[in-house]
């Protein structure tokens, strides 16, 4: 949950202009990393883990020309460091989340299913059933993407994984 007040630290600054109002792009990534000051002094507990795992999914998309600017590229794998770590610490300390972040892998955005679909399987522990529809996501995607480093990708880590976890071959 966030912290009572915390959802005015979320919204942009917004200036009006000419055309209406617009979001200053300097101030709305000082107010990012303000955000994220404040999230880490309010302290985990007293926030909601799932939603700054999605909203950190939603920052690190890159498209390919992105690919080429090392600051973008080291902020996406920042971002899905910090989710992996966001996934063991719900299995570690927030079990009660649990039931929540499985839920992921059936969401409308592709990178939010496949995400949560390799957390859940890479750092924490669930059931066949839960195993087994993660699994489907990363193979869905791993056959279907039309991004061929995608396809590949996704192929390699199932193979891998299979390799580790021989059960759950289906």
């Amino acid at each position: 949950m966030r912290p009572k007040g915390a959802a005015s630290l979320i919204t942009p600054f917004v200036c009006l202009g000419k055309k209406g109002p617009s979001v200053i792009p300097q101030l709305k990534s000082i107010l990012e990393c303000a955000n994220i000051l404040i999230i880490l002094a309010i302290g985990e507990s007293n926030m909601d883990l799932i939603e700054e795992y999605l909203i950190s999914i939603a920052n690190m998309k890159l498209s390919l020309d992105d690919y080429g600017d090392r600051k973008k590229v080291r902020k996406s794998n920042r971002l899905a460091d910090r989710n992996r770590k966001i996934a063991a610490r719900i299995e570690q300390k927030y079990p009660e989340l649990k039931n929540r972040f499985i839920c992921l892998i059936n969401a409308e955005d592709e990178d939010i299913r496949l995400w949560a679909a390799h957390h859940a399987l890479e750092v924490m522990s669930y059931d066949y059933p839960d195993r087994k529809n993660a699994l489907r996501v990363i193979k869905f995607i791993a056959e279907n993407s039309p991004d061929s480093l995608q396809r590949l990708g996704n192929s390699m880590w199932l193979k891998q994984y299979y390799e580790e976890h021989p059960a759950d071959i289906e």
